[in-house]
């Protein structure tokens, strides 16, 4: 499996044996997607965007298993200080 990012606000999934052929695409940010980092043996792609999201998606299901954690994390330290 290889993943892309893009502008369009999506993540897509690819069939490394056939690159002409996307296995799924993933939705959920409001802005440019940035970067993707696979977490392999849980199945597991967590992906941030300029929308200052960061999202957790489990590519098994092709869902979004967590938003916006960067937001949550940072409210959290906010109220710390």
């Amino acid at each position: 499996m290889f993943a892309t990012c893009s502008d369009d606000h999506t993540v897509c999934l690819w069939d490394l044996r056939n690159m002409n052929k996307r296995v799924c695409t993933l939705r959920g940010h409001s802005d440019m997607v940035k970067s993707i980092e696979f977490i392999r043996p849980k199945g597991l792609i967590l992906t941030s965007a300029f929308d200052g999201n960061i999202n957790l998606w489990d590519i098994n299901w092709s869902v979004t298993v967590s938003r916006s954690l960067f937001i949550a994390l940072k409210r959290s330290a906010m109220k710390l200080q």
